[in-house]
């Protein structure tokens, strides 16, 4: 999960700081050292002895190994070529000036001078520096005002040169300034007529007359002890050191000299120290670069040594070696470090405010440890180190000293996790799994040992001193009144109990507790032991989280590691407002979300700042800046911020601190410069203002940078070339190309973010101008059109004449292909109009026969059943093949093959169908074909058969023949579908209706036989009664018993059976005449005469029973005309009709909702003159209308899933339609049931009756 150590904390935050305190003697983070940074790898620069920047903000620096040039973008490394007369004049080189005129002036120290035009890149030598004095060669230094006069420092002196008017003079011996040991070797320019020359030996003041060339000079000190060699103008001050001798400041106005003296403490001989460079560091102090001694930092005031900066061994943001050479404050307040061989290095003097410590405070001064596991800051200015490695160090402000804690005894061997120091002075400390309080009055200590193993991992103290404790498992309360310990289990809205890591705890206004835990923020309300789990509600608030503060408004910050991001939290528990920090500032600042991670810091400081993973948040959380500092690691939780905004934060290699008050941000704009240009490849020597691209360029590579050193691999690049980008384009390289540019003008921008990100409003433009080739000039453009023109007009009257010729042949043809066109189109229409096979096929083959040679036509269908190709057209000649086939395994036939391979055989020779078949078998009649084309035919992506055409000639069908042939294959097999369809669909159609005729002949019989069941029962127990009866008679005859009581009951009986019998027989007989009657009605087909309503009610008589064993009544009423009709369709249509109301309008459903309604079935006859009208009507359950839009399609049912298959309206609307020539409508509506009307016209009879009769 969480280590202890949160490694790569850099340029995120490193947080880290300790004291400004103005109660300190000493500062303590001036123990430390400043952030330097190397530039480029360390060690890889050799020995640097001068540092300029040119106008364009250029770094240039001299070495003993050759020049530098460095644009943020690399390093270019200039060198003495022996073969190259205009190159470095030698490769130590020693000083570095700019000229007004941009140009570099190197001197070397023994092979004279030499110039560099930046623009060029071109060197010009003067070497040796005077004719015939080689000792004018070994320069020391190089100064000019602006006024363009120009003095140099050699071994033979001055030399004084005005390249405006072509002069150079070298004045060996300057009166006034006599010195018979003093050799020149630096120079101050007071104003542009008066200089301070600083010599071996002495100091003295020069006038310069440009008029006479005159040099006078006044002496001002001489020097007895060491070597002066370098100096420094401070306003009316001079600094003066060199080798030995000490470091001095002479005041100009009295010409008073003081030197520079150390502390008593520090063990610093300055008399023997080797200076190489001073530097006015800031208002108070100055800065000193010696050989093996570091950087002295002086009072500016006092000339005192305030402190040493040195290289620390193991200290990353110490300066790389103790021989410091050069200083440079850039454009951007950059300070720039040149090292004796250990490298260039950086420093941002404008936030100075970050310093690391390790082991060693001073000499003498000494942690026990350099792993510093926490910090704390007491009342009286005592930091308190918990020491990783056990025990406790103690700096005192007040002496500057550090001490071990020893009194009281028992804590030298503890590893302490947390500190808090109370108000009155008592201190908690927390060890692995103890308690510690230290009572400052009495000097002793308390243990209190933790019930559990668990380890202690955070501890909060709060106003009443009740210990709040984060381990590493679970949640603890400690009472020091009650000296117990109380874990906090439950979770109010989770089962499961609290075991999670707390790494952070704070305390609001509300006194409520907030958590930071391994699975996301935790609440407990004032006076609650049941936390509240906020991520249950708030999904933002899950996860591991790294730290969690109140801020100076009572906001809640959380830095959630799980989700990268940094949120405030208000409110009550049951009503947050949470706010994504980190979402708003991407949003607004994208460029901060480069590089961003959560590291555990999280601080505010005393303008109401968030110093957090990185960034600076401004007060109102609109606004963030980054932080730019070196990796160091840091322990998770060790960081405090003291009562003057200064933090310090603690790791396993030391300690950094950081001055909040003194921090600002990063609000430099660079400039982005061009640092070459290369054309094809070949990079051009001098850059001026604009570019000429010469014709025919097919590369433009444009090398730039940004003048912002203090993070130039952030930095981010937009460019935009004028008339050819439409938008600027984002990189991250130094470098841009363009290739193949048309001719034209562009211009080039080019803009860059600073270090921290923000977009420069400087912009850089380079005008482009890409020159022509000769063929692309508007005068060769100009000379081609004329030429095209003329050609244009030879060729069009050529065209013409020949046009007019290919038109006759032309007209031709179109006639010719309209009319194969016309005729196309007629057999297609004919071919598919017809839906009769044998018909089909016979127009195709007529077709065909007429249209080209087909001296064999066939066509064969594919039979799925059999496997073969059954050939239903097959003519060899004037011969017809009837029954032939062919199996669909044989493939080497072409008929099978072209079925398998979905594939056309165009064959013009025997020779290209054996290219399809392989070994051709013989014919199975005829001879062989030369000329072979098999067509698929094919339906829906499907292979449904094949037509072939074949002739005995070679090569008898030509392109445009074959494309004719598959236009008819495929008119063919549409044809042929569509007759297998018709025919498929008539056999349908017949089994349909022979099924809707069983189906209701099925129900009639059902209805009939219910119906004849009764009579026959009853006549059945009759005949029975009578027999028994006449047994009796008998017996009673034999036994000479009977009586003529006996005979007169049994005629009685006999009469009454028989009554009963001849009535029930007679039920039985109209049943049966009734039943022979409609039943070869529905399947006798014939009109006869028939009274309508009559026998409506005869059908509806034989279905009685199956209607009474629903409850349903019926009526018929209305005329009952006498009609010549087919009865059949008669009584089908009512048969479907009832059985359907059954089945659907009074279903299950509708009897278990309408038990009380009586269900009915009505029906009423209406003729007219020429039509009959039968309605049909329920009171069933209706229908909606998507269901009444459809009944009348086939296989539609309502009952899907049970016997039903949804045609018997499908076969009521066929019979009414085809049948009866007639309509059928339907009306119905939900729950209000439906009505079917039957209308057609009828043939009437003998007589039209209008009697009425009801029957139920």
């Amino acid at each position: 999960m969480f280590n202890y150590i949160f490694k790569h904390f850099g340029i995120a935050l490193t947080f880290l700081l300790i004291i400004s305190s103005q109660t300190l003697s000493k500062p303590f983070h001036n123990n430390g050292s400043p952030n330097f940074q190397v530039v480029g790898d360390k060690g890889q620069l050799p020995v640097i002895t001068d540092i300029i920047q040119d106008k364009q903000g250029v770094i240039w620096f001299t070495t003993q190994e050759g020049f530098f040039r460095y644009d943020g973008a690399g390093f270019k490394h200039f060198l003495n070529q022996k073969d190259d007369p205009n190159s470095l004049v030698a490769n130590y080189v020693y000083r570095l000036w700019e000229a007004q005129n941009g140009h570099i002036w190197i001197g070397s120290r023994a092979k004279g001078l030499s110039v560099l035009d930046p623009v060029t890149g071109q060197f010009s030598n003067q070497s040796p520096l005077i004719e015939s004095v080689d000792s004018s060669n070994q320069i020391f230094d190089i100064k000019g005002n602006k006024k363009g006069q120009i003095l140099i420092a050699t071994t033979a002196g001055i030399v004084w040169q005005d390249p405006s008017k072509n002069y150079k003079a070298l004045f060996s011996d300057i009166s006034g300034c006599q010195h018979p040991q003093s050799k020149p070797r630096f120079f101050l320019w007071q104003n542009p007529t008066t200089f301070w020359l600083i010599g071996t030996k002495q100091l003295c003041k020069v006038s310069v007359d440009v008029g006479t060339r005159e040099l006078k000079g006044t002496q001002i000190k001489t020097f007895a002890n060491g070597e002066l060699s370098t100096g420094m103008l401070d306003e009316e001050f001079i600094w003066l050191a060199g080798r030995s001798g000490g470091i001095h400041k002479l005041d100009t106005r009295d010409n008073s000299l003081i030197s520079v003296s150390t502390e008593n403490e520090m063990s610093l001989d300055i008399d023997s120290l080797l200076t190489f460079e001073l530097l006015k560091f800031d208002n108070k102090t100055i800065w000193a670069g010696t050989y093996l001694s570091g950087i002295l930092v002086i009072d500016r005031d006092n000339a005192k040594v305030l402190r040493v900066i040195h290289h620390q061994e193991g200290n990353t943001f110490s300066i790389g070696g103790n021989n410091v050479s050069a200083f440079l404050r850039d454009h951007t307040g950059l300070l720039w470090v040149g090292t004796w061989g250990t490298g260039m290095f950086k420093y941002n003097p404008i936030n100075d405010v970050s310093h690391m410590i390790t082991k060693v405070l001073v000499p003498g001064n000494t942690f026990r440890s350099a792993d510093i596991f926490r910090v704390m800051e007491r009342s009286n200015g005592e930091l308190w180190f918990a020491l990783n490695d056990k025990g406790i160090d103690i700096y005192s402000p007040k002496t500057g000293k550090l001490s071990p804690l020893i009194s009281p005894e028992g804590l030298s061997d503890k590893k302490i996790m947390r500190m808090k120091e109370l108000s009155n002075g008592d201190i908690w400390l927390a060890g692995l799994s103890e308690l510690f309080y230290y009572q400052q009055a009495t000097n002793s200590l308390k243990t209190f040992v933790f019930p559990t193993s668990d380890t202690i991992r955070s501890m909060l103290v709060d106003e009443s001193d009740t210990i709040w404790l984060g381990m590493e498992d679970s949640l603890w309360r400690f009472s020091k009144e009650r000296e117990s310990f109380v874990q906090l289990k439950t979770v109010s809205n989770e089962t499961e109990e609290f075991r999670y890591f707390v790494e952070s705890m704070v305390i609001d206004k509300q006194n409520r507790l907030w958590i930071g835990a391994s699975s996301g923020v935790y609440l407990l309300e004032r006076g609650s032991d049941e936390l509240i789990a906020l991520s249950k509600k708030h999904s933002e608030l899950s996860g591991i989280i790294a730290s969690i503060i109140k801020d100076s408004q009572d906001r809640i910050w959380v830095a959630n590691f799980s989700t990268t991001s940094l949120l405030t939290v208000q409110g009550k528990a049951t009503d947050l407002l949470i706010t994504d920090v980190t979402k708003r500032l991407f949003n607004e600042q994208a460029y901060l979300k480069n590089g961003f991670k959560i590291d555990g810091v999280l601080l505010e400081d005393l303008k109401g700042r968030i110093w957090a993973s990185g960034l600076v948040i401004e007060e109102d959380i609109n606004k963030a800046h980054k932080l730019n500092m070196g990796d160091f690691i840091i322990w998770i939780g060790s960081q405090i911020i003291n009562q003057e905004g200064v933090i310090i934060a603690t790791g396993p290699n030391g300690m950094l601190t950081l001055n909040t008050n003194l921090w600002q941000p990063w609000k430099y704009e660079p400039k982005t410069i061009i640092s070459g240009v290369s054309i094809n490849g070949h990079k051009i020597h001098e850059l001026t203002a604009s570019l000429e691209l010469p014709p025919n360029t097919k590369s433009l590579r444009v090398d730039y940078a940004a003048t912002d050193y203090l993070t130039p691999e952030k930095i981010q690049y937009a460019y935009q070339l004028s008339g050819y980008d439409e938008q600027w384009q984002l990189t991250n390289e130094h470098h841009i190309t363009y290739t193949n540019l048309s001719p034209g003008s562009y211009v080039l921008k080019l803009k860059s973010t600073n270090s921290e990100g923000v977009w420069s409003q400087h912009v850089t433009s380079l005008p482009i101008q890409q020159l022509p080739a000769w063929y692309q000039t508007y005068w060769f453009y100009l000379l081609c059109i004329i030429l095209l023109l003329i050609l244009m007009s030879v060729v069009l009257k050529l065209r013409t004449q020949s046009l007019e010729q290919q038109k006759v042949k032309l007209q031709s043809l179109v006639d010719e292909r309209t009319q194969h066109l016309i005729e196309l189109g007629s057999m297609g229409q004919e071919i598919t109009s017809s839906l009769d096979l044998d018909r089909v096929l016979e127009i195709i083959h007529s077709r065909i026969s007429t249209l080209l040679d087909s001296h064999v036509f066939m066509v064969g269908l594919v039979n799925i059943k059999d496997n073969t190709l059954d050939m239903v057209a097959w003519y060899e000649g004037d011969e017809q093949i009837e029954n032939a086939y062919f199996e669909l395994s044989e493939l080497n036939r072409p008929g099978p093959w072209c079925i398998a391979n979905r594939k056309e055989i165009i064959a013009r020779t025997q020779t290209e169908l054996s290219e399809y078949l392989g070994n051709i078998l013989e014919p199975v009649v005829g001879i062989k074909s030369e000329s072979v084309i098999y067509l698929p035919l094919v339906i829906n992506d499907n292979v449904v058969g094949c037509l072939s055409v074949q002739s005995p000639q070679k090569h008898a069908y030509p392109e445009n023949t074959i494309n004719m042939l598959r236009t008819i294959s495929t008119y063919a097999a549409i044809a042929i579908e569509n007759a297998k369809s018709h025919t498929f669909l008539i056999n349908a159609q017949e089994r349909l209706i022979e099924s809707g005729k069983q189906a209701s002949l099925s129900y009639l019989v059902s209805g009939v036989a219910h119906e004849i069941n009764t009579p026959v029962g009853i006549a059945l127990t009759t005949v029975s009664g009578l027999g028994s009866h006449a047994q009796d008679l008998k017996n009673k005859l034999e036994n000479n018993q009977i009586r003529k009581s006996d005979i007169e009951s049994f005629v009685t009986f006999s009469i009454e059976a028989d009554k009963l019998m001849q009535s029930s027989l007679n039920r039985c007989s109209k049943l049966v005449q009734d039943f022979k009657k409609i039943s070869a009605d529905q399947f006798d087909s014939g009109k006869r005469e028939v009274e309508l309503k009559t026998y409506l009610e005869d059908i509806l008589s034989t279905f009685s029973s199956v209607i009474a064993e629903h409850k349903i009544s019926y009526h018929i009423e209305g005329d009952n005309p006498y009609l010549l009709i087919d009865p059949g369709i008669i009584s089908q249509i009512m048969s479907n009709l009832i059985q359907n109301a059954i089945t659907h309008a009074f279903d299950a459903e509708f009897d278990k909702q309408n038990n009380e309604i009586q269900k009915r079935i009505s029906i009423s006859v209406k003729a007219c003159d020429r039509t009959v009208e039968i309605k049909f009507s329920d009171n069933g359950k209706g229908m909606d209308d998507e269901t009444k839009s459809q009944i009348f399609i086939p296989f539609y049912t309502t009952k899907r899933g049970t016997e039903r298959i949804g045609l018997g309206l499908n076969i009521i609307y066929n019979l009414t339609t085809s049948g009866l020539d007639g309509t059928l409508d339907v009306s119905s509506k939900k729950f209000e049931g439906s009505q079917f009307t039957l209308t057609f016209s009828w043939q009437k009879s003998e007589a039209f009756l209008p009697t009425k009769r009801s029957n139920k």
